[in-house]
This record gives C-alpha cells, sequence and structure tokens, in this order.
C-alpha cells in the first residue's frame, strides 16, 4: 500500500502543477520540480514501509496481548 500511496501523491502533485502553469498561475522550472517530486514519493513510500513494519512487529511479538 505505500507505493501506492506515494505513487497517488506523486501524481497529484505533478497534476496540479501542470494544470496550475496550463492556467498561467504558477511558473515552473522542471528541472528542479520532477527531482523534488520523486523525493517526496520516496520519502512517503520509506516513511509509510517504516509504520508498517513497526505495526508488524507489534503484533508479533510475544508480548503483545491477544
Amino acid at each position: 500500500m505505500a507505493p501506492v500511496l506515494g505513487a497517488g501523491l506523486g501524481f497529484l502533485l505533478a497534476g496540479g502543477s501542470l494544470l496550475l502553469q496550463e492556467l498561467g498561475l504558477l511558473t515552473l522550472r522542471w528541472s528542479t520540480v520532477l527531482p523534488a517530486i520523486l523525493i517526496a514519493v520516496g520519502v512517503v513510500t520509506v516513511l509509510a514501509g517504516v509504520v508498517g513494519a513497526a505495526g508488524s512487529r507489534d503484533r508479533h511479538s510475544p508480548d503483545a496481548a491477544p
């Protein structure tokens, strides 16, 4: 699920930026924006994975309540 969240965030950022640029409300240098979007997608994916792994470890520990 984490890759889906990360990709969805990236697509929303790119789509919103393109729309605003076409409407003349925003001027972007895509050589800077695209790497930033990819980094944001990676960060969201990693954070979701860390949270999922921590939750999984808590559920499978022997001290966890049934």
